[in-house]
């Protein structure tokens, strides 16, 4: 055993070396658990690794042993190589008697690196330190806990996660036996076993004229009409006006049920770039805010995720975005390839949050989102996932469809869906986003997880030959619902709602009622039960108030019938004057909810109160019928959290300055106005359910009305003070100064777990607003806190939408500034007396930032490219421009080794063999004539070369 570790240390010692050599970073720099894509390595570069360590080992390795891990970091590649060739690596490191050592460690003693501990692969927060060392994998790992996508750089993340000294299990044990913490507490990352019912324990969506669901709920339970005319942000529809049986690509339908705002998007926070998110479907960049947010909803923070057995299933069926594209005259972009199909939406999806469950794109068209959920509990109960995120999207974005569909008949000449009414003529369309987090129910009570409702059987199935490939059929509609009530074990007679599909046209409405009527009279034969006559289960349609949402039609039924739950009360379905007189419901349980109501809870024969249960149908266009069944979850009453006067520390981060007290100004409304917020939970939740970002503030506070009155002092962008218990981030070089006083030694570890244990909220709110790592967990024993619904992320809101060729160019309004605002490009650069490094630094930054659609001014030099969305595609489009440009050739293995702009600058000026490319990018940076400049280009010199002299601070 202490061979095979020695020899693992021994392939860590000489992998960090090569990685040093390659991307001239310090060994001190380099982490164990951090991707190697953080270092800048990509396929040249690992190419390049490959060769040093068949050097230096001896081996003969390919590039593809990096491409069968699922991550590449030191940690993953040491355990494959000694895994794979212990042999050949004990012959390399084998040390003859009396000889030097051949090993490039040299006489070093590896026992004395403080840096370095043992763990495995994936430890066991309850394995005693003896297990802990009884296995073959080990290798060593630097203490310092690794980055995750959603952490900023910034942040002080080398402090490892171990207990308080009062809760250290193996107190007495040394610091490098002792068990290492789990990665994740709420998430396990075993593999993944069956289950039986559903848990909903997070939702999030964007719908007609509703910016989130409590304002769409909002809408729904006052029944009002969600249909608009067209915006013109959308289409001119007058230009598009006309009779579809008499004029080409005209459409009778002016009217739509349409999102606020559908153009909006914040790509830097998804490390894409502006010019990227341009050629990006919006229903791709709509659902990864959506995503986010149904995260947070559930009370998780999304890097806490990471790397875990979620899958993503999403249905999708419009792809109208490309008709803009291919109508704009836009030349063909690399990144188009990556932009507009619909497995991307889901795929992206898993690859931004590194889910690793399955990754589906699902259209049975109208039927799509339902489908996706049934696709979702499937593999949940097959064990192929742990966690679920199942969703819906759809978006209006050109007018051929809706001259398609008017054509075919489909559309409503009144503009309005009107299920069970006499007049329906037809549905209007609707868009919306829409997604759900699901859990096994065992498994979400275990986590004490909040609980939305709980999916208690699925269905799908197609219809099979029927009058005409889109007519609907009742037989097969009937047998979903059949099946899907079976798989849910559950009485008929304990439905007591069902959201219909209801299309709003005569034939449509009737056929499915008709097959609700036989499926449930059948059920009841089946069981020995009678079909009960009196009206106990009330029928309706989200149609009426927002549209038909096609390929998110589904998704938009669940959430209404979600949101019901929570408030125990029914919706009006609107537009339902005199009753469609093909829809018989007399002599069955059925009745129409035309007005708000109490959702009574159904009896049993010993007037025993029963959960409420709902069924929701959702029917495609092709045939293939969905139906769910989902049902009230009563959440264990939560022990009262104990009295106290003792402060609690409300944390909130931000990618921007905006996004930060949009959020903080949100949380102090619901503080203010919902009666279930209760700080001590709303704290633990901040606390632990968030990601940490750049931009932070902290309040120290005792009570809600002292959180609402601080926090809209700080909304209200007036300057606080410390002393009364509000700490902001401070300027970079301040920030800076403290994280590299908060080192990642021991010493400051400890320090951090006195001030929790001593409760300095100051001091500790202070060193977190400046990326100072703190441990909150450790301030709250398990099961002492719950979590609280709050409100979620508020992304920067900046438009990108395509214009059509002749239209007015408001593709992107500006260019978007790093707060999120819009701003003019300056045309003006600052050209002083500079060197030959910083000359290449401009050069670069001005012609990347034009490539991604970043004001060069905010394309910080010595920040990751990445961070910017500076993938491989821009990379080749990069090198092209340049060699085009300068007539020259700027080596690949360069610009791939290069992690900056600062990076590539210097490496350009320090290689002798890059001479000839350096005086060509020093000669593109001529100082301007001073005469020649204007009063504001003088005062922005002044400013420039003042700071140059004096560092930050500007004279009067």
């Amino acid at each position: 055993m202490d061979a095979q570790i020695n020899l693992s240390v021994k392939v860590t010692k000489d992998l960090i070396q090569s990685i040093v050599t390659i991307c001239s970073l310090s060994e001190q720099e380099i982490l164990h658990h951090t991707e190697l894509e953080k270092y800048g390595f990509d396929s040249i570069t690992l190419t390049e690794l490959t060769n040093n360590l068949n050097k230096k080992l001896g081996l003969k390795l390919t590039p593809a042993l990096f491409f069968e891990m699922k991550e590449i970091t030191v940690h993953s590649i040491a355990q494959q190589l000694c895994a794979k060739y212990p042999q050949e690596l004990a012959v390399c490191y084998s040390e003859p008697s009396g000889s030097a050592k051949s090993s490039s460690l040299g006489s070093k003693d590896i026992s004395a690196e403080p840096e370095l501990v043992f763990r495995k692969a994936q430890p066991s927060a309850a394995s005693s330190a003896g297990e802990a060392l009884k296995d073959s994998g080990f290798v060593p790992v630097n203490t310092a806990k690794a980055v995750n996508p959603f952490r900023t750089a910034a942040r002080v993340s080398g402090l490892r996660e171990e207990p308080l000294a009062s809760q250290s299990a193996g107190g007495d044990l040394p610091e490098e036996a002792r068990p290492a913490p789990a990665l994740n507490e709420r998430v396990t990352m075993d593999e993944p076993q069956p289950c039986g019912a559903v848990a909903i324990i997070g939702i999030g969506g964007v719908m007609p004229q509703s910016d989130n669901l409590e304002e769409f709920w909002d809408h729904l339970v006052k029944g009002n009409d969600l249909i608009t005319e067209i915006p013109s942000e959308r289409w001119d529809w007058q230009a598009f006006y006309g009779d579809p049986m008499k004029e080409t690509n005209k459409s009778q339908c002016k009217w739509g049920g349409f999102l606020k705002d559908a153009a909006s998007f914040d790509p830097l926070f998804f490390r894409m770039s502006p010019n990227e998110a341009l050629l990006l479907d919006p229903q791709q960049r709509k659902f990864l805010e959506t995503v986010w947010q149904t995260i947070e909803d559930a009370g998780y923070s999304p890097s806490s995720l990471a790397g875990s057995q979620t899958g993503v299933f999403v249905g999708v069926t419009n792809n109208e975005y490309t008709d803009l594209i291919a109508e704009s005259g836009l030349p063909v972009d690399a990144h188009s390839i990556v932009s507009n199909a619909h497995f991307l939406i889901a795929n992206r999806t898993s690859y931004i949050f590194d889910f690793h469950g399955p990754s589906e794109a699902v259209d049975t068209a109208c039927s799509s989102s339902a489908v996706a959920l049934h696709r979702a509990v499937m593999s949940l109960q097959a064990g192929e996932c742990r966690l679920a995120v199942a969703g819906g999207v759809n978006l209006l974005a050109s007018p051929r469809s809706m001259a398609a569909f008017d054509k075919a008949g489909m559309l409503s000449k009144s503009g309005r869906c009107s299920t069970f009414d006499k007049q329906a003529d037809g549905f209007v369309r609707g868009e919306g986003i829409g997604a759900l987090l699901l859990k096994p129910l065992a498994q979400a009570e275990a986590d004490r997880d909040l609980i939305y409702a709980v999916i208690r059987g699925t269905a799908v199935n197609h219809s099979g030959r029927s009058k005409s490939f889109t007519a609907p059929n009742p037989s097969g509609q009937a047998a979903v619902i059949k099946e899907a009530v079976a798989r849910g074990g559950i009485d008929p007679s304990a439905v007591s709602y069902i959201e219909v599909h209801g299309t709003a046209t005569t034939l449509g409405d009737t056929v499915e009622l008709e097959g609700i009527k036989n499926a449930f009279a059948e059920l009841g034969k089946q069981r020995g039960t009678p079909t009960v006559p009196a009206p106990a289960c009330g029928l309706g349609s989200v149609k009426s108030n927002a549209g038909h949402l096609e390929a998110a039609s589904g998704m938009a039924s669940l959430l209404k019938v979600i949101l019901a739950l929570r408030a125990k009360e029914l919706p009006p379905s609107i537009h339902c004057g005199e009753l469609n007189p093909f829809i018989q419901l007399d002599d069955s349980p059925f009745y129409i909810v035309r007005e708000r109501q109490e959702w009574r809870q159904p009896v049993d024969a010993s007037n025993r109160k029963l959960p409420r249960v709902a069924g929701i149908n959702v029917f495609g266009a092709g045939g293939v019928n969905a139906h769910i069944i989902i049902g009230e979850y009563e959440q264990p009453a939560s022990p009262e959290p104990a009295g106290t006067d003792e402060p609690v520390v409300m944390v909130f981060s931000a990618k921007t300055k905006d996004s930060l007290r949009e959020i903080v100004k949100a949380t102090a409304a619901f503080a203010e106005d919902d009666h279930r917020f209760e700080l001590r939970n709303a704290a633990y939740t901040l606390q632990t359910g968030r990601d940490e970002m750049e931009e932070r503030v902290a309040f120290v506070i005792q009570t809600a009305e002292e959180f609402v009155e601080k926090a809209r002092l700080y909304a209200s962008g007036q300057a606080p003070e410390s002393e009364d218990g509000i700490f902001e981030t401070a300027p970079p070089t301040v920030k800076q100064g403290i994280c590299d006083l908060m080192s990642q030694d021991a010493t400051s570890r400890l320090y951090v777990d006195m001030l929790l244990q001593s409760k300095q909220w100051f001091t500790i709110a202070k060193l977190w607003v400046n990326g100072v790592s703190v441990e909150w967990a450790k301030l709250h024993p398990a099961g002492a806190r719950s979590r609280l619904r709050l409100p979620t992320y508020r992304f920067a809101k900046q438009r990108y939408w395509i214009a059509r060729s002749g239209e007015l160019n408001r593709s992107r309004e500006g260019v978007p500034s790093a707060s999120g605002e819009t701003e003019k490009r300056s045309t003006f650069t600052v050209q002083e007396s500079i060197g030959p490094e910083e000359a290449a630094s401009r050069y670069f930054g001005d012609r990347i930032s034009s490539m991604l659609g970043i004001r060069p001014e905010e394309l910080r030099m010595d920040k990751e490219l990445q961070e910017f969305g500076f993938d491989s595609i821009m990379a080749m489009k990069f090198k092209y421009e340049v060699e085009n440009e300068l007539g020259l050739t700027l080596p690949m293995e360069v610009l791939g080794e290069s992690r900056c702009i600062k990076d590539l600058a210097a490496r350009i000026v320090s290689d002798p063999g890059q001479e000839e490319l350096r005086k060509a990018i020093t000669g593109t940076c001529p100082e301007p004539e001073i005469e020649s400049l204007e009063t504001e280009q003088l005062d922005a010199l002044f400013e420039s070369l003042n700071r140059k002299l004096h560092g930050e601070t500007v004279l009067p």
